[in-house]
């Protein structure tokens, strides 16, 4: 990971390599299960909500799923080789899972990225309305002003007249 500069960088800003081993062995396990439920998917959900969080280019987690792949299965052979029709159900089963983990998380990606899109063009709304609110009142202030100053020349005017009047 770290000799790609771009990675090496994105890491150092967002994590460290220490906590990626971490959160791989934890991958692995998930990856080994036999059976799924609602916790993992829950775990796998989060995994997409911090890659949205940190705003991890998705083609990164996509790649990675691949590269992975290319590092299990040569183990999986070498460790059941001579099995090949248990190789066969531990490779699909391993597929298995690495599609649906990455299904999860990046379905869970897509959804907290729309919910922040929701929010920017909610936000955007409501600045829209605000502008439009503030200019509303830049004019009933200026209208209010104008309507003041004709008052006060109307008043000066009055006054003055009474003035000419009483002499």
């Amino acid at each position: 990971l770290t000799q790609v500069p771009e990675v090496e960088q994105f890491i150092k800003q967002h994590s460290s390599v220490a906590q990626l081993k971490k959160t791989f062995r934890e991958f692995l396990n998930v990856l080994c299960r036999t059976t799924l439920d609602e916790a993992v998917l829950a775990h796998v959900e989060q995994v997409g909500h911090i890659h949205n969080r940190i705003k991890l280019p998705a083609k990164w987690f996509v790649l990675a799923m691949g590269a992975l792949k290319l590092e299990l299965f040569p183990y999986i052979f070498q460790e059941y080789g001579s099995d090949l029709a248990y190789v066969q159900k531990v490779i699909a089963a391993t597929e298995q899972m690495i599609q649906l983990v990455e299904a999860h998380t990046n379905q869970a990606f897509i959804d907290a990225l729309l919910k922040e899109v929701d929010r920017k063009d909610a936000l955007e709304l409501v600045m829209r309305e605000q502008a439009a609110l503030v200019a509303q009142v830049q004019e009933s202030s200026q209208t209010l002003a104008a309507t003041a100053q004709e008052a006060s020349a109307s008043a000066s005017q009055m006054a003055h007249a009474a003035e000419s009047i009483k002499d």
